[in-house]
């Protein structure tokens, strides 16, 4: 375990990070965000001690600036971005470097047969085996960066520090660095502290996230927990609006607008964006609470619940937790819902409208027979999980608005007939 207490670090005597604390446990992925200056860089270099600083930093009980360099060396790695290269070393050759911190004699030791395998098994893994006799003066920046998250990897640290390790990078090589970072810390013991510009690729890789402002933690927690208008406030820029915005444009490049989500016949892209946003957030809630849930009630009625969101939107199944047998029983419910539905809801604006504009008025009513379940409980004297209860109020609020945009204006009584049914 990683604790750092009120550590403060900066140059020349002025400080730039102040009172920074946290506690970082094995197979955790600690991502620091926030804007350029706030201080990101300067605390992973106060951690590995490029930096004088004050506080304490602690690593399984030992005072990590008490370290001997060797025993860093076993103990933490730096990945940074890329930059250009003053030494024209083989591949090979670089990768062997991370393991001079392992042999007794440091520098001027030769590595023996088990580094060899190591770096072979490493570079293999990434990929590049085929390059190892190649002068890294001669690979690409994607071939560069991995080969340098190659010699980390061969270095067997417990912590690996990334300073902007995806810059220069471009997109499929950005998501394999992520990958194979998140593949690392899997394995026991290993934990990771990394600095991103981009917002989506941290969030993909962090589970827990430092927001730093102006040199001092402003938050501390979940990367779940993160709240909109605290990002605003540091980046000072609407940050929810422009990733909607983005989420907008990737949406408009699809070959057809109707393609995506066609069911919801020839609604505005700010409908599908808003369904597309809201549907992703409940398959996330129910996907969790399916297995927190002691009640058979409860989780008969979130199985209901999750069965019509994957049929509205299928690319869910891994957020909803959805099982091959579960995936049958959707197909065969959702039969049953097109024949009993029949001619009765020829009021909507296309056949699948119709079908949406169903299931929307079913979600509601199933959303409304949660808040009831819980409540019972809660009279009964039993604890609910509070993120439950917000999850019913959305479902019975939500889908009764997306109802009332696709013109699904159905009858109560066909409402009942078609739940009761279903």
């Amino acid at each position: 375990m990683l604790e750092v207490k009120k550590l403060s670090c900066g140059y020349g005597g002025e400080q730039v990070v102040n009172d920074i604390s946290f506690t970082l446990s094995p197979g955790q992925r600690l991502v620091v965000l926030g804007s350029n200056g706030c201080g990101k860089t300067t605390l992973l270099r106060g951690l590995m001690g490029i930096l004088p600083s004050t506080g304490t930093m602690e690593f399984d009980g030992r005072d990590l600036k008490a370290m001997t360099v060797r025993e860093k060396g076993r103990t933490m790695a730096m990945l940074t971005q890329m930059n250009s290269v003053s030494f024209s070393y083989t591949v090979m050759e670089t990768v062997l470097l991370g393991r001079y911190a392992h042999l007794e004699g440091g520098l001027f030791s030769t590595p023996g047969a088990e580094d060899r395998r190591m770096a072979e098994e490493q570079l293999k893994r990434l990929g590049l085996w085929q390059e190892r006799d190649k002068r890294i003066t001669e690979l690409s920046g994607g071939q560069l960066q991995r080969v340098l998250l190659a010699r980390t990897f061969v270095q067997e640290p417990r912590i690996i520090l990334l300073d902007e390790p995806a810059n220069h990078l471009d997109l499929k090589y950005q998501v394999e660095l992520v990958e194979e970072l998140k593949k690392w810390t899997s394995e026991p013991g290993r934990m990771a502290i990394g600095v991103f510009h981009d917002l989506d690729l941290a969030l993909s890789f962090a589970d827990t996230v430092l927001l730093m402002d102006r040199g001092r933690s402003v938050y501390l927690g979940s990367a779940d927990g993160l709240d909109p208008e605290m990002l605003s406030r540091v980046f000072g820029i609407d940050v929810p609006g422009y990733m909607n915005a983005s989420r907008r444009r990737w949406e408009k490049l699809r070959k057809s607008p109707y393609e995506a989500y066609p069911f919801l016949g020839d609604a505005s892209d700010d409908l599908r964006c808003d369904f597309e946003l809201m549907t992703d957030r409940m398959a996330s809630e129910v996907g969790l609470l399916r297995a927190k849930v002691p009640d058979e009630g409860l989780k008969k009625e979130l199985l209901w619940i999750c069965e019509l969101i994957y049929h509205m939107n299928p690319s869910l199944r891994t957020q909803l937790k959805v099982t091959e047998e579960e995936k049958d029983r959707l197909f065969a419910a959702v039969e049953r819902l097109r024949v009993q539905c029949g001619d009765r809801c020829r009021r909507f604006v296309t056949p699948q409208g119709c079908e949406t504009g169903c299931m929307a008025h079913i979600l509601r009513v199933r959303g409304k027979e949660l808040v009831r379940l819980l409540y019972r409980h809660i009279q009964q004297g039993h604890s609910v999980e509070p993120r439950l209860m917000d999850l019913a109020n959305l479902l019975s609020g939500y889908f009764f608005y997306l109802a009332l945009r696709l013109n699904a204006d159905a009858g109560v009584d066909e409402i009942d007939f078609i739940s009761r049914n279903y």
